[in-house]
């Protein structure tokens, strides 16, 4: 599976599944948890989850650093992104598969 537009969607690279869960911090579908994959090759199965992290812990942090990158995002309400304008999903908790 891969990821295009906020969307999953498989992908075959020469034989190989290519899984890409999204990233932290620029979330494209509008729900601001980070997004992680567990692959199970025993049972064959691909979970998707979200992560609630403390976004802005991380961006003081990356501050302290001496980081200021135009990159640095910082935090929007309501789950909403400069990419996105979706609402944060209600469901959205901690450890919940996508």
């Amino acid at each position: 599976m891969g990821r295009r537009g906020g969307r999953f969607w498989p992908a075959d690279a020469g034989g190989a599944i290519v899984v890409n869960p999204g990233s932290v911090g620029q979330p494209r579908d509008g729900d601001p948890r980070a997004s992680y994959t567990v692959i199970d090759a025993e049972k064959s199965s691909i979970e998707l989850y979200r992560v609630k992290y403390d976004v802005d812990k991380i961006i003081g942090k990356l501050r302290a650093l001496g980081i200021s990158s135009p990159h640095i995002m910082e935090p929007q309400t309501a789950g909403e992104t400069r990419y996105s304008r979706a609402p944060t999903p209600p469901e959205a908790a901690s450890m919940e598969p996508a």
